[in-house]
Formats: C-alpha cells, structure tokens, sequence
C-alpha cells in the first residue's frame, strides 16, 4: 500500500516539474528560450537564420544574435511589414 502511494506522489511531482517547464517557456515569450553564450556576442553566422525580435527588427543571425541585441523572439523567420523598426535587418 506505501509504494502505490509513492508511485502516486512521483507520478505528481512528474506532472507538476512538466507544468512548471511549460509555464517557464511561455512566461517570458521568447521562442529561444534563453540567454546566448557570453562568448557568441558580436555573433558571426555562416548562415541566415532570420528571427524577429519583439522590437520589430529582423536579426539575420537567428536567436543569439537578438539576444546580443537585448531582443526578445517572438517568431521564426522575417518581422511582418506591419510591425518593422527602422532598423528591420541587423547581423
């Protein structure tokens, strides 16, 4: 009787940790997840990878260029013409 109460307590504490990790993603908002390598600031890419930062501007160097940038991601790919900055591709 003690281990099936165990099993339950575990299995809880399972859900609870993937409920806490969903909610962590989606409270900040940004899609990368994260902060960039301290060593990856000024990024030189190989290869565009376009994000557009919650500031409007498109960061061709994908996620850790935007955070270098102080950006938080809000999509995958080119900003909208609707919500561009001035400033709509950096990199």
């Amino acid at each position: 009787m003690a281990s099936f109460s165990v099993r339950i307590a575990l299995l809880f504490l399972v859900f609870c940790l993937i409920g806490l990790q969903a909610a962590d993603g989606q409270a900040g908002g940004d899609i990368c997840g994260g902060v960039p390598d301290p060593f990856a600031c000024p990024t030189n890419c190989v290869q565009e990878d376009l994000v557009c930062g919650a500031d409007g501007v498109t960061y061709s160097c994908g996620c850790d260029d935007a955070a270098c940038n102080g950006a938080r991601v809000v999509k995958r790919g080119a900003c909208d013409a609707s919500n561009a900055g001035s400033d709509s591709v950096r990199g």
